[in-house]
C-alpha cells in the first residue's frame, strides 16, 4: 500500500511539473528575437583642398550623431536587424534634410554599416557642386 501511494504521489508530481513547463513554454511571445544590433559610422571618402574641411566634416558628423542620438563612434540599437535598420536610415536621412542648405566647399561620402551584417545602411555624399544625394 506505501509502495503504491509512493508511485502515485511520484507520477502526480511529474505530470504536475510536465504541466507547468508546457504551459509556461506556450505563454512565451517572441516570434522575432530582440537583440542588439551594432553600427559604425564615418567617411568612406572625401576631397577637399580649402582649411575649413575639418570643420566641414564635423558639420556632418554631428547631424548624424544629433539625428542618430548617439555620442561614439560604435552604438546599439535593440530590436530586429531590419526594425533597426530601418531606424537608422530614417535618421539619416533626417541628418541628410538639416543639411541641404549648406554650401560646401570639398566633397564628402559619409556610410552608417551594420556591423553585424557588414551591410551599408545610409551612404550620404555632399558635394562642392551641390550634387548632394542619399
Amino acid at each position: 500500500m506505501k509502495s503504491s501511494i509512493k508511485k502515485m504521489s511520484a507520477l502526480l508530481t511529474m505530470m504536475a511539473v510536465a504541466i507547468l513547463t508546457f504551459t509556461f513554454t506556450a505563454c512565451s511571445d517572441d516570434d522575432d528575437p530582440v537583440t542588439e544590433v551594432t553600427y559604425t559610422y564615418g567617411f568612406s571618402s572625401m576631397s577637399a583642398s580649402h582649411p575649413d574641411f575639418l570643420e566641414e566634416m564635423g558639420k556632418i558628423e554631428n547631424a548624424f550623431q544629433s539625428a542618430l542620438g548617439i555620442t561614439g563612434k560604435l552604438f546599439t540599437k535593440k530590436g530586429t536587424i531590419e526594425e533597426c535598420d530601418k531606424q537608422v536610415y530614417e535618421a539619416c536621412r533626417k541628418a541628410f534634410d538639416s543639411l541641404k542648405s549648406e554650401a560646401w566647399q570639398g566633397d564628402y561620402t559619409f556610410q552608417v554599416t551594420n556591423v553585424g551584417t557588414g551591410k551599408v545602411v545610409c551612404t550620404a555624399t555632399f558635394c562642392a557642386d551641390n550634387e548632394n544625394f542619399i
